[in-house]
């Protein structure tokens, strides 16, 4: 029977995601996933759409193109009513964001300062004065970490040096950098850095990279080096930044970013368990021309609305399947989703493809609030591939894997008839990519155990 409200009694444990893909300084050194305004917007919509709330530094709001541009246009933004609604969840130092914004500015974070100083200070400080008290409302502001996140990334960034000094220079995944090139830019880093107060770590890393390249004879790409350097740096920032989040609060936090191999271990991976997982039916998405209505999208975001019950409705029948796969449970669930289906059809009309059903037995094209997108992935697929979710024993945590890569998503696209996930017995191996994953909460932590906090 098809529930009329909102499952709150049951509703299941939403994911939280740092996201690194907003990371202005990612903006600047792109990965090899393009990541452009179009498909930040698309990436949050889907967030909306499959059960996940999203974190964001404030900073973010004016270093990030897209973020500033979503305060300027207010509640013509789909970021800005996620922010509004308290979907995303915005990190500051204080309870001020705008204060916290000036500190930074005063600092010598030169991007604020730059914004700070604008034309368009007055009317942002305005919007973001009413989101800072918003939040607060909400119950949604998170405060920035308590640990020296300089001191994090320092961490972070000496953990690779430390895989270089054993012989492991191949398990960071750089193809433009040696292992000299790397060694040397690590070590003007180090030598740079205040070890006490770890201030401006991440822009130190940048300085010490460009001046390493600068000087480096007979580099064949000195562009593709500095974005890899860079790109490797952001990960460590991210990963670092996820880690300290869950350190200070109750529940895991996920992160987007960038994966190579060289932060893997800090990943949760369980093994694949083919026989023993419950059926996971894949959720059709809108197109992405219908991710720019933020009206359709409010419907899924806001409590009691129509789009928000029949979500919540089929997130809380899906997770009471994943715990108990039985036949009544299944069909319960399938029905839940049936009706969100037809919902998100519903809202956002014509602008909509009802793809065939899919069932997989071994590899899961799940929700599970992931944070999901098919970026790159043409749309006459029918249907965009969520995610490929491994669920772990401790999904209500929630402690389960995430990720997706665009090249994976594309090999299980050409193969899906052929039975190549069903050959994949072991661990889930990538290549690399774009990703939202879960880190796992005892080994992401061994990079914030040591860390000291601010004074």
């Amino acid at each position: 029977m098809t529930k009329n409200s909102d499952a709150s009694a049951t509703s299941p444990e939403l994911s939280q995601t740092y996201l690194g893909t907003f990371d202005d300084v990612v903006e600047r050194y792109p990965w090899k996933t393009p990541i452009n305004n179009n498909y930040l917007s698309q990436t949050l919509a889907r967030h909306v759409l499959l059960g996940d709330r999203v974190i964001l530094n404030d900073g973010y709001l004016i270093q990030q193109s897209l973020a500033l541009d979503a305060l300027k246009q207010e509640n013509k933004s789909p970021l800005f009513n996620m922010i509004w609604e308290g979907q995303v969840r915005l990190i500051s130092a204080d309870g001020d964001i705008v204060g916290s914004l000036r500190k930074r500015a005063e600092s010598g974070v030169e991007t604020i300062r730059q914004v700070v100083d604008s034309n368009d200070w007055p009317q942002l400080e305005t919007v973001l004065t009413a989101i800072s008290k918003r939040q607060h409302q909400l119950d949604a502001h998170l405060r920035f970490p308590s640990l020296n996140m300089g001191a994090g990334f320092h961490a972070a960034m000496s953990r690779l040096k430390n895989e270089v000094d054993v012989g492991n220079f191949h398990n960071i995944g750089l193809t433009h950098t040696d292992e000299d090139l790397f060694r040397n830019v690590y070590d003007r880093f180090n030598q740079s850095i205040d070890h006490v107060e770890f201030a401006a770590a991440r822009t130190i890393w940048e300085n010490a990279s460009k001046a390493t390249i600068a000087e480096a004879s007979g580099l064949s790409s000195p562009r593709e080096a500095l974005n890899e350097l860079m790109g490797v740096a952001n990960e460590g920032y991210h990963m670092n930044f996820a880690s300290a989040l869950t350190s200070d609060n109750d529940f895991v936090v996920g992160v987007e970013t960038n994966q190579s191999e060289a932060f893997n271990e800090f990943l949760e991976e369980p093994e694949l368990l083919t026989t023993s997982l419950p059926e996971i039916e894949s959720i059709p998405l809108p197109n992405d021309k219908a991710f720019r209505d933020p009206q359709k999208l409010q419907s899924f975001m806001m409590s009691g609305m129509s789009g928000h019950v029949a979500k919540m409705n089929y997130l809380t029948a899906q997770q009471t399947y994943i715990l108990d796969p039985s036949e009544a449970n299944r069909e319960a669930y399938r029905e839940q989703k049936d009706a969100y289906v037809r919902k998100i059809a519903e809202v956002f009309g014509t602008g909509f493809r009802l793809p065939f059903r899919q069932r997989m037995a071994s590899i899961y094209v799940a929700t599970l609030g992931v944070a999901a997108s098919a970026a790159g992935l043409d749309p006459s697929f029918g249907v965009a591939p969520a995610a490929l979710a491994f669920i772990s024993d401790q999904w209500l945590a929630p402690h389960y894997l995430k990720k997706y890569a665009i090249d994976n998503l594309e090999t299980w696209l050409k193969d899906r008839d052929n039975g190549y996930f069903q050959k994949k017995t072991s661990k889930f191996q990538s290549s690399g990519g774009l990703r939202s994953v879960a880190l796992d909460k005892q080994k992401s932590l061994a990079l914030t155990k040591d860390l000291p906090k601010y004074q």
